[in-house]
C-alpha cells in the first residue's frame, strides 16, 4: 500500500504508534553528526529541520531508550504549514 503524505499526517496526528514509528523513521535518516549534535549540519533534505531538530532528537532518544513519550508531550503536536509541528 502506497500512503499519501496527507494520509500520514493524519494518522500522525491521531495515532500515537504512528508518531513514535514518524519521530524514529526520521531520526534514522540523521546523520551521526546530527544524531550526536542533535542539531541539522547537512543540507540534504533528509532528517528534522533546524529548528525542530534538538527537540525531537530528545524525542528520538527517549523512544529508543525507554520506547514511550509521556502524555504530555505528545499531546503538543499539531498541524502548521502542511507539516507535524509541537507547540507548547
Amino acid at each position: 500500500m502506497t500512503y499519501t503524505k496527507d494520509f500520514i499526517k493524519k494518522k500522525i496526528l491521531e495515532d500515537d504508534r504512528w508518531l513514535r514509528r514518524g519521530i524514529l523513521a526520521i531520526y534514522s535518516r540523521q546523520t551521526a553528526a546530527e544524531q550526536a549534535r542533535k542539531t541539522t549540519i547537512e543540507d540534504n533534505g533528509i532528517g528534522f529541520n533546524g529548528v525542530d531538530a534538538p527537540f525531537l532528537s530528545s524525542l528520538a532518544r527517549q523512544l529508543q531508550v525507554r520506547g514511550w513519550l509521556s502524555e504530555k508531550t505528545v499531546s503538543y503536536r499539531s498541524t502548521e504549514d502542511d507539516q507535524v509541528r509541537w507547540s507548547a
